[in-house]
């Protein structure tokens, strides 16, 4: 099996706006970058897509998509898969590895090189994530 060597993310989002900055310079400055950056708004209030737009103006690699309710009792959960699907749809050439990232996360530089180097060791490994620490 070839070990992977590309991989995208795709980050659903709603209300976003303190957060998404912050994890776009995260993502920029990883050693590994992503090869697609997915934002998927489920229907903000705030400045979210004005600013995801704005990353996304300034930078090939990013694209905003909606996946707004479908008008249906809302499911727990239902709006991120949605997203998280639509998400999918949208990148143009399928990655060896497609990642689910929260906005309101934050990352070390070598986050995602490191977790392809696990995929990279182990052909079986099918999903991966790392540790989350709170300060």
């Amino acid at each position: 099996m070839t070990p992977p060597t590309s991989y995208a993310v795709v980050t659903p989002v709603r209300d976003e706006l303190e957060n998404l900055s912050r994890l776009a310079e995260c993502l920029r400055t990883q050693t590994r970058r992503p090869a697609a950056w997915i934002v998927v708004d489920t229907g903000s209030q705030d400045g979210t897509p004005a600013l995801a737009a704005s990353l996304a103006g300034s930078n090939e690699w990013i694209s905003v998509r909606s996946a707004a309710a479908n008008g249906a009792t809302a499911e727990r959960g239902a709006p991120i898969v949605r997203a998280f699907h639509e998400g999918l749809k949208a990148l143009a050439h399928p990655p060896d590895v497609v990642v689910k990232l929260d906005a309101d996360v934050s990352i070390e530089r070598s986050y995602f090189e490191a977790l392809l180097h696990e995929f990279a060791l182990d052909h079986t490994l099918g999903i991966a994530s790392g540790s989350a620490y709170e300060e």
